[in-house]
Formats: C-alpha cells, structure tokens, sequence
C-alpha cells in the first residue's frame, strides 16, 4: 500500500475516493 510499484492501483489511492 505504500509502494510506487503499486501506487498506481492500491488500497490507499481508492480510500482517497
């Protein structure tokens, strides 16, 4: 959750939705 390699589609950028 708190890498770049999935920063693109990870828990933590959809809980800012």
């Amino acid at each position: 959750s708190d890498s770049q390699e999935s920063a693109l589609m990870d828990d933590e950028t959809f809980k800012v939705l």
